[in-house]
C-alpha cells in the first residue's frame, strides 16, 4: 500500500506529513488506505461510493474526495494480492461469494445435511448471505443457530445482531418456519450479579425481551461506586485486591476489566507497586517484546555488519537483560565474539546459515510463548532472503502485530471487556470510565443509539464474568469540563440499577 501511494501523485486532504501514524485520533495515509481498501473490498464499494467509504474510515481522516481517489487505486492494490497469490482476511468472505455467484450450486457436491452456527448474534451480513447459500444445497436439512443477542459485541467486526434477532426475515424463509428455543439458565454467576445484568440491558430499546435466571446460591450485593478522579477508582481497587488476596483468594480468580489496553497497563503498574503478580490476558503488542526486537536486530545485523548497535540488543538478549552488569572489558569481547560469529554465518551455505540463525534465536528465549509465536512465523518463510524481508517489513509496519498468550500464568488477570468474553473469575472489577466518550453523545436521542446500546452489551458482557462478587467503579465525569462537563452515563445507570445514590456532586 506504501509503494503505491507513492507512485501516485499525492491525494487531497490526506495528512502525508505522520504518513504511517495510526493512532485513535490521528491517522496518515497509509492508516486510511488499508482502512478504505478494506471498506471497499466487504462492502463491495466503487469510484461512485466515496461519501459511504468516507463515512466508513471517519471523515475526520478522509474526505469524500480523498475515499474517491483511494477507490481509484484499489484496482491496482487487488491486482496485486491476485497475481501474487495473496488473500488477506477479509478476502475470505467475499472470494467465497464471488465464487457463490458465478456458481450458485457450489455446494451441491459436499452434501451439507444439518448446519450450527454459534456465537450467530456475531454474524456478519455476508456471513448470512453464504447461509443462505447452504440451505439452498439440495440435502440440506436443518440449520440450528445458537447466540444471544445481549452479547453482541462486535460491530466493528461487521456484526449484525439485527439480522440475528431478524433471522426468518434476513434468511428469506416463510412466516413461522422458525422454531424458538429460549435457554434462560445462567450456571455461573450469582442471582445478584444475574438480575444487575438484567436490568441493565433493559435500558436498550433494540433487544429481544428476556430474563436470565441463575441457577447459583444467593450472594453478595453488586458494589457500585463512584469517583471523582481515576487515582482514587484504581486506588480504591487495589486495595480491594489485596484484602481479597489476603483473605486467601487466589491472584488469578479475581479480574479487573476495562474498555482500553491503556487502564490495563495503568493498573498493572499499581499492582506491581504492592508486590501483587498479574497478567496480562489481552494480545500483548510483538515490538513490545524485548525478545521479538532482540530477533529484528539479530536479522538487521545479519544484514549490515556495521549497525554495531545491534549486537548490543542481541547481546543482551542473551544474557536475559544484564548484558551491562558486565565489566567493559567483557562486553568488549563478547561484541568481538558476536562479530565473529555473524561473520562465519554471513558465509555459509542457505541451509547452514538458516540453521544458525535459528539457534541463535533460540538463546534469547525464556519461554515466552509471544516470542515463540514470531519466530515461529520465521520459521515459515521458505529461506533466509524472506525472512530478511520479512523482519525488515516487520520492523517497519509491525507496531500492531500481537499476539494472545494461551499458557495459564498466575496473578491478577487484567483484560479489556471485548477479550473477556468466554471466561470467568470469582471476582471481578469492572472499570466504566471510559465506556463513555465524546463520540457517543453525538445524536440528540444519544440513550439509545447504536454505540450506547453496543456498550451496555459489553457491560452485559463484562458484568456477567463474575461468578461471586461485582465491582462496578467509574469516575463520574465521562469528559469535559465546567459547564462542558458530561457525566457517565453507564455509571448513572448502574447506580439505578444498584439502587445506589448517583452523587456527582464535589
Amino acid at each position: 500500500i506504501e509503494r503505491l501511494l507513492n507512485s501516485h501523485p499525492k491525494i487531497p486532504d490526506l495528512d502525508y506529513r505522520n504518513f504511517e501514524t495510526n493512532m485513535k485520533n490521528c491517522k496518515g495515509p497509509l492508516a486510511v488506505a488499508s482502512l478504505a481498501f478494506q471498506v471497499i473490498k466487504t462492502k463491495g464499494y466503487s469510484v461512485l461510493d466515496g461519501e459511504e467509504i468516507a463515512e466508513s474510515v471517519g471523515k475526520r481522516f478522509c474526505s469524500t474526495d480523498a475515499a474517491t481517489e483511494l477507490a481509484k487505486l484499489y484496482g491496482e492494490y487487488d491486482t496485486y494480492l491476485k497475481n501474487n497469490g495473496l488473500v488477506e482476511f477479509a478476502d475470505q468472505e467475499v472470494l467465497l461469494l464471488q465464487l457463490l455467484k458465478e456458481d450458485p450450486y457450489y455446494f451441491d457436491q459436499f452434501g451439507f445435511k444439518h448446519i450450527l452456527v454459534d456465537e450467530a448474534q456475531d454474524t456478519s451480513s455476508n456471513q448470512f448471505e453464504i447461509l443462505r447459500y447452504l440451505a439452498k444445497s439440495p440435502t440440506f436439512e436443518s440449520m440450528m443457530i445458537v447466540g444471544d443477542d445481549s452479547q453482541s459485541i462486535y460491530k466493528f467486526r461487521d456484526a449484525d445482531p439485527e439480522g440475528f434477532m431478524g433471522f426468518e426475515e434476513r434468511m428469506q424463509l416463510p412466516v413461522g418456519t422458525v422454531q424458538q428455543f429460549y435457554m434462560m439458565d445462567n450456571f455461573r454467576s450469582t442471582p445478584e450479579i444475574v438480575e444487575f445484568a438484567n436490568k441493565e440491558i433493559k435500558y436498550n430499546v433494540h433487544r429481544v425481551n428476556k430474563e436470565i435466571v441463575s441457577q447459583k446460591p444467593h450472594g453478595t450485593p453488586v458494589s457500585v461506586q463512584g469517583f471523582f478522579d481515576v487515582a482514587e477508582e484504581y486506588d480504591f481497587i487495589v486495595k480491594k485486591i489485596q484484602e481479597r488476596i489476603q483473605a486467601g483468594t487466589a491472584p488469578e480468580e479475581i479480574a479487573f476489566i476495562a474498555s482500553t489496553r491503556t487502564e490495563l497497563l495503568k493498573m498493572a503498574d499499581l499492582l506491581t507497586e504492592q508486590g501483587i503478580p498479574s497478567v496480562l490476558l489481552n494480545p500483548e503488542r510483538l515490538k513490545e517484546n524485548s525478545r521479538v526486537l532482540a530477533g529484528l536486530a539479530l536479522a538487521r545485523y545479519l544484514q549490515d555488519p556495521e549497525d554495531t548497535q545491534d549486537i548490543l540488543i542481541c547481546l543482551n538478549a542473551i544474557f536475559n537483560g544484564d548484558l551491562f552488569v558486565l565489566n567493559d572489558e567483557q562486553i568488549k569481547q563478547a561484541i568481538v565474539n558476536k562479530q565473529a560469529e555473524a561473520a562465519q554465518i554471513r558465509q555459509m551455505p542457505e541451509a547452514e546459515k538458516r540453521e544458525a540463525f535459528f539457534k541463535i534465536l533460540n538463546l534469547f528465549d525464556e519461554d515466552d510463548e509471544i516470542y515463540e509465536g514470531f519466530v515461529e512465523t520465521l520459521q515459515n518463510q521458505p529461506n533466509m532472503a524472506m525472512i530478511y524481508q520479512y523482519c525488515n517489513d516487520f520492523t517497519l509496519y509491525g507496531d500492531r502485530e500481537e499476539k494472545r498468550r494461551e499458557n495459564d500464568y498466575p496473578g491478577v488477570v487484567l483484560t479489556t471487556a471485548h477479550s473477556s468474553k468466554g471466561m470467568e473469575w470469582n471476582i471481578v472489577f469492572n472499570s466504566l470510565t471510559k465506556y463513555d466518550e465524546k463520540d457517543i453523545h453525538t445524536e440528540k436521542r444519544y440513550r439509545d443509539n447504536e454505540k450506547v446500546e453496543e456498550r451496555r452489551r459489553l457491560l452485559f458482557v463484562s458484568a456477567t464474568r463474575a461468578k461471586q462478587e461485582l465491582y462496578i467503579t467509574s469516575t463520574y465525569v465521562a469528559f469535559g469540563s465546567g459547564k462542558n462537563m458530561c457525566l457517565n452515563i453507564f455509571l448513572e445507570e448502574s447506580c439505578n440499577v444498584a439502587g445506589i445514590s448517583y452523587n456527582a456532586d464535589q
